[in-house]
């Protein structure tokens, strides 16, 4: 109606054939990648669609922010592969993309936003200094993920309990003879309700 051309189909190098070589300037990927196993295919019909001084925006639920926020329900099936700041720069800068701006913003919780330009394949990005902390400063955030004390291990030791606290309101609820359901994020709310042992 807009005289927009609308395709719906997996975004891989066969499915870009169809448009023109090196005709945008600006591509756009948000939500995308966390969903995506083959990055070397994407990539390669980014690649194929870029024109030379072409900017790519690339947008990812952020790791960091849902372990610092205990937001078990990110955590579900439909994503094959989870990103902090450092792993999204390192595959945009691994498939000849170069960083000119990186930033948090407040969607799913916390998700990565990137601004990236065609560079050379391993060029130093801008960003690579901007999540670093001050001498001595830990960051909650952005400190080691694995640290025993927090981090990734007590994100899934919280998880485990906040599951088990679910399963028992849920038990005592239908053993009241209530009807339980569950409605959400489709995904999400089946993920969470199955990690619960429902």
């Amino acid at each position: 109606e807009a005289g927009l051309d609308v395709r719906e189909a997996f975004f891989d190098p066969a499915t870009s054939e169809d448009l023109p070589a090196g005709a945008f300037d600006l591509l756009v990927a948000r939500h995308v990648l966390e969903h995506v196993d083959d990055f070397d295919s994407i990539f390669a019909a980014f690649g194929r669609l870029a024109s030379p001084g072409a900017r790519l925006v690339i947008e990812v639920p952020d790791l960091d922010a849902t372990v610092a926020a205990r937001l078990y329900g990110n955590l579900y099936h439909a994503h094959q592969v989870y990103f902090e700041r450092q792993s999204l720069e390192a595959l945009l800068h691994r498939h000849g993309w170069s960083i000119s701006e990186l930033r948090e913003v407040d969607i799913f919780g916390g998700s990565i936003l990137a601004l990236a330009r065609r560079g050379e394949a391993g060029e130093i990005g801008l960003a690579a200094g901007l999540w670093e902390e001050d001498e001595g400063q830990e960051d909650a955030i952005h400190g080691d993920p694995w640290a025993p004390t927090g981090g990734m291990a007590s994100f899934f030791a919280g998880w485990g309990a906040w599951l088990d606290g679910l399963r028992e309101a849920l038990d005592l609820q239908i053993g009241a003879g209530l009807v339980v359901e569950g409605y959400g994020a489709a995904e999400r709310t089946g993920a969470v309700l199955g990690a619960a042992g429902i």
